[in-house]
């Protein structure tokens, strides 16, 4: 029964999971910056 339990709990966990995160910031403050629109990766 107990791994019954899991396996519901692991397919609900990956069945809510999206493409769409938040950005990670470790600053929260009052001000949001502005996303930067069309950033792409780094000229090497």
């Amino acid at each position: 029964m107990g791994l019954d339990r899991w396996c519901a709990r692991v397919v609900a966990y990956a069945a809510l999971m999206t493409d769409q995160y938040p950005p990670f910031r470790l600053d929260t403050g009052e001000v949001e910056p502005s996303p930067v629109v069309g950033a792409g990766p780094a000229p090497a």
